[in-house]
């Protein structure tokens, strides 16, 4: 799917024109000639959204876009400055995205240019391998119930995929294996929405690269995967656009992946999550794009949108209303008209404390002090 871009069969036209438009959205912007203060994950999709868009359509302009944000990438001799150069969430991003970028245009490249860039993901790639190696039982390297080890193994994975390295991918797939084992099964996520939204993408991008290369089927392994839409729908506010903000939310606007709705949808048969990826994608996209305090954000993930879309799965509009979630940090969801919005209220009753949770909190650095706060009540109105 992801490394030989295939997606299920049927027509797509409404993402496949997403796809091109987001391909073409950074034509007018000078890439960076020295490494911003700023975060550069956005450089990673700024270049693999237009040569997948090439791949599909072979517009030579497509091409030249990604060539010029993939020259943009590899003349940085870090990824990453202000938090963990080469170590962290900028690099596992870059990892990820240009890995597939080499996947899909390589042979499009100049010889030189598709030269460079593979050295760079070889050194980049070595130097999150060692990072991670070395740090084991620290930081993210065994934090495996957040998104930076999600999302630098995501990456470490894609480059070694790409590259032919085993060291990474073994590494990256026992990572993989620990995470789905120790996430709770009901799929609540203790770092709340937000996070949910920009890391669970990757745990999704990881098992499709697993299932593709080494034809290894871990969708359902643990119970996390296939029950957390219900947790996401759950801690939407009524009309949909917002979120419930427990965990470490930075804003209530950041809280859709139409990418993630579609690919649950596609693996799991849920008309409901086929429906939120099209409210995400088509009426709220702007929206949440220009509000949400998350970058890249929404826009970004057109790629993943397209290959992630399966045709044949009905979109049903959610109606539930309550939702109790006994695994991770007890959520209880009372739901006041969701298709008739008035008011919402979440509760957060303890923090993990299952066999499960306590083992999660064992493993790595430990978020419970954030978590630990009994009674805590959000009630969101709907918006005027």
């Amino acid at each position: 799917m992801l490394l030989s871009a295939t997606p299920p069969p049927g027509p797509r036209p409404t993402q496949e024109a997403r796809l091109y438009e987001e391909a073409a959205r950074l034509r007018g912007l000078d890439p960076p000639r020295s490494h911003p203060a700023a975060s550069i994950t956005w450089l990673g999709p700024a270049a693999s959204n237009p040569a997948l868009a090439h791949r599909v359509g072979g517009d030579p302009a497509h091409l030249a876009e990604s060539r010029r944000w993939i020259e943009a990438a590899v003349r940085l001799p870090h990824w990453g400055r202000a938090h963990m150069p080469d170590h962290d969430l900028d690099a596992g991003w870059l990892l990820h995205h240009l890995s597939l970028a080499h996947r899909w245009i390589g042979d499009d490249l100049p010889d030189g240019l598709r030269a460079l860039l593979r050295y760079k993901l070889l050194l980049q790639g070595r130097r999150m391998y060692e990072f991670a190696v070395a740090s084991e039982g620290g930081w993210w390297s065994s934090s495996y119930w957040q998104n930076h080890n999600w999302i630098c193994y995501a990456g470490l994975a894609t480059a070694g995929y790409v590259l032919g390295k085993e060291e990474w991918t073994e590494r990256a797939k026992e990572n993989l294996g620990a995470v789905l084992d120790l996430m709770p099964e009901d799929g609540s996520h203790a770092e709340g929405v937000v996070y949910w939204r920009y890391g669970v993408p990757f745990l999704a991008i990881h098992l499709d690269l697993l299932r593709e290369a080494e034809g290894i089927d871990w969708w359902d392994r643990g119970g996390f995967l296939s029950r957390t839409f219900r947790y996401r729908l759950h801690q939407t506010a009524p009309g949909f656009a917002r979120n419930v903000d427990h965990g470490d939310c930075h804003d209530r606007r950041s809280g859709h992946s139409a990418a993630l709705y579609y690919r649950l949808a596609a693996q799991y048969g849920i008309p409901e999550a086929q429906w939120m990826g099209d409210l995400a994608s088509g009426e709220l996209l702007w929206q949440e794009a220009s509000e949400s305090g998350v970058r890249p954000g929404i826009l970004p993930e057109a790629s993943l949108e397209y290959l992630w879309y399966d045709p044949s799965v009905p979109a049903t509009r959610p109606t539930g209303t309550r939702a109790f979630f006994r695994i991770w940090d007890c959520s209880r969801r009372v739901r006041d008209g969701t298709t008739t919005p008035r008011s919402s209220r979440s509760r957060r009753v303890r923090a993990a404390g299952t066999r499960r949770g306590r083992r999660l909190r064992s493993t790595g650095p430990s978020v419970a002090g954030r978590l630990s706060a009994r009674g805590t009540t959000t009630r969101t109105p709907v918006p005027s």
